[in-house]
């Protein structure tokens, strides 16, 4: 059984020289945390912290965003990586989670490699390696075309055509070989496997927020020593997850693993209580770890000093640029004196994070006028997340 290494999403993938694999074969007989690496294989596989980006409004309703611990801590942390947990709120845009395990797991379960060709039915070039490959197997696979047939067999042979209608030059079941442009005899490419690990939100889990498979991956390299380059964002072994944009405002989310994430002796994950992994856990229960999502809430941008050109558009925004459903805006009302006015497009710039209201009058706003804007609570982010507030706002036009 082998992990695969990584080195940074779609990178070369080092190859795993003899020396290596004996030194993750002595990494996994580890049975404490009192060894160079300070990895611990004693129980299942404990996620034993999680850093991430947390989201702090100050007085100004300004949003600042911090790398945290969000579960879990570290010796050397200091007070400000270790924010309270029950007031911890977590950014839903440009969020990062490492999500650091205690010991080695199966990495074939988490990385696909890349294949020279489309291999699967969906078109993907991607596939799995089975688990008791070696680097020699991948080195196998990995050579000219025509010498494929004679060296990529057997039930540790990767990359494998699997489609109905076979692949270009190669019918299905026949090796089409590893995508190794620079000829080490190891795969150039590999992807993160979708639903093996997940992150899931609101009640019953009902929301799957979708990952970015291509930066996403298992770094299993690492220890609880804090590196000079990277700090606490290289502590490992790690699983990093990229959501594929923002995650859903005002719910709570947490880790789920497929039961296909295992250790060495077939242990699935779980999370003990603050990530202390001298405390007990049952395999597969991840719930001792949650994260609370940001508030969905919008502001006025434009405009801020309580009048408005009459040619000028009114903006508003949402917090930590927390993109917004469009379809749900059609509430969001304008009137002028009291009545309604009508004389407006609505729209959401490229992030979904402004909402541009414009005048379609050709000669703007009416002058000397008094408009309130309301936004209401009917306005959702992309997971269907409401305002937690609805805004109103007052302001007049030059004459």
């Amino acid at each position: 059984m082998t992990s695969l290494i990584h080195q940074a999403p779609n990178r070369p993938m080092l190859a795993l020289t003899g020396a290596l694999v004996l030194g993750l074969a002595a990494i996994a007989g580890c049975v404490s945390t009192d060894s160079a690496t300070n990895l611990n294989t004693d129980g299942p596989p404990m996620v034993e912290q999680v850093r991430l980006q947390d989201s702090v409004t100050d007085q100004f309703g300004v949003v600042h965003a911090s790398r945290v611990f969000g579960f879990g801590s570290h010796i050397d942390a200091s007070a400000s990586d270790e924010p309270d947990v029950a007031t911890l709120q977590i950014a839903a845009t440009s969020q990062s989670l490492r999500v650091i395990i205690d010991e080695l797991l199966v990495g074939n379960y988490l990385e696909n490699i890349s294949c020279t060709v489309p291999v699967e039915n969906d078109g993907s070039s991607f596939q799995f390696v089975p688990v008791g490959a070696t680097p020699d197997d991948i080195a196998k696979c990995s050579v000219a075309a025509d010498v494929l047939p004679q060296t990529c067999t057997g039930d540790h042979a990767v990359c494998i055509c699997h489609r109905d209608a076979g692949c270009g030059t190669f019918a299905k079941g026949t090796p089409v070989g590893v995508l190794d442009g620079n000829l080490d005899g190891a795969a150039d490419l590999h992807q993160f496997r979708k639903d093996e690990v997940n992150i899931k939100c609101g009640d019953g889990l009902a929301i799957d927020v979708p990952l970015n498979l291509d930066t996403s991956y298992w770094n299993p390299s690492g220890d609880q020593q804090v590196p000079a380059v990277g700090g606490f964002d290289a502590l490992g072994p790690a699983i990093i997850l990229n959501p594929l944009g923002a995650l859903p405002a005002n719910v709570k989310c947490q880790l789920v693993f497929s039961n296909d994430i295992v250790d060495k002796s077939g242990n699935n994950v779980c999370a003990p209580p603050l990530g202390d992994v001298t405390k007990d856990c049952t395999p597969g229960d991840t719930s001792a770890f949650t994260f609370q999502m940001e508030p969905l809430v919008v502001s006025l941008s434009n405009p801020t000093s309580g009048t408005l050109a009459r040619t000028d558009d009114i903006i508003v925004s949402t917090a930590d640029n927390i993109p917004l459903d469009p379809a749900s805006l059609s509430g969001v009302k304008l009137t002028e004196g009291g009545a309604p006015y009508t004389q407006f497009t609505i729209s959401l710039d490229a992030s979904g994070a402004n909402i541009t209201i414009h005048s379609t009058n050709p000669t703007g706003f009416d002058p000397s006028a008094t408009y309130m804007l309301t936004v209401p609570t009917s306005v959702t982010d992309t997971y269907g997340q409401h305002l937690v507030q609805a805004l109103m706002a007052t302001f007049m036009t030059g004459a």
